[in-house]
């Protein structure tokens, strides 16, 4: 649609008679140019739209539950071994510290020793 009007309004800047007449076709061409880039980034983020929503029902249909069923231990493995990120003790740290509690995340360590490389 717009190829057709830039053209004739190419022409009529070329055939213009006074340089008024030549000002105004070459004013509406341009704003006829950025009328048609708005027009493609419109058609362009409606198509990113309609891409991100197929790939949310995907996930929602698919994949969510794969998601949910992961368990915090599974994360933290994941997230541990990723970033190989070292959990053994420090020689240095043998000893118990001053105030120290055995707590939930102390025993889950000691429950599962594939957090500490073991």
């Amino acid at each position: 649609m717009f190829g057709s009007i830039l053209e004739v309004l190419e022409s009529l800047a070329l055939d213009a008679r006074s340089m008024d007449e030549r000002a105004k076709a070459m004013g509406h061409h341009e704003a006829c140019q950025t009328f048609e880039i708005a027009g493609q980034d419109i058609a362009n983020a409606m198509l990113l739209v309609e891409i991100a929503k197929r790939r949310l029902q995907v996930l929602r249909d698919d994949e969510w539950d794969s998601l949910i069923a992961k368990t915090f231990l599974e994360i933290i493995v994941e997230t541990v071994s990723a970033r190989s990120i070292s959990v053994e003790p420090s020689p240095a740290r043998s000893g118990k510290r001053l105030g120290a509690r055995p707590g939930p995340f102390n025993s889950l360590i000691s429950h599962h020793p594939s957090l500490l490389g073991v």
